[in-house]
């Protein structure tokens, strides 16, 4: 019987001894968990009217929603997509 247990635990150790092998393989290689690309920054941009903060946006108003708009610029573009919002957690189940 003890030789039997011997036995289990050998194969069990030499399994988990391999599967932590494959996995740290796997890690190493980059197979697994790849950090995303990294991105630079080659000039920043410095906006002549400030984004706009909670005191100038709460003396706007209501104005309708959703929109939707597209700015293009160079060779991208990207889509704004403004929809109702609340920081009331009793109007947000609505």
């Amino acid at each position: 019987m003890k030789k039997l247990v011997k036995q289990i635990f050998k194969i069990v150790l030499v399994t988990m001894l391999l599967a932590a092998a494959a996995f740290g393989g796997l890690l190493w290689t980059g197979i697994i968990w790849r950090s995303p690309a990294y991105y630079t920054v080659a000039s920043q941009q410095e906006f002549v009217v400030p984004i706009m903060n909670m005191q100038a946006y709460d003396s706007l108003g209501n104005h309708p929603r959703p929109y939707i708009y597209q700015i293009n610029a160079g060779k991208g573009s990207v889509y704004v997509l403004g929809i109702e919002h609340t920081k009331d957690i009793k109007k947000s189940a609505d």
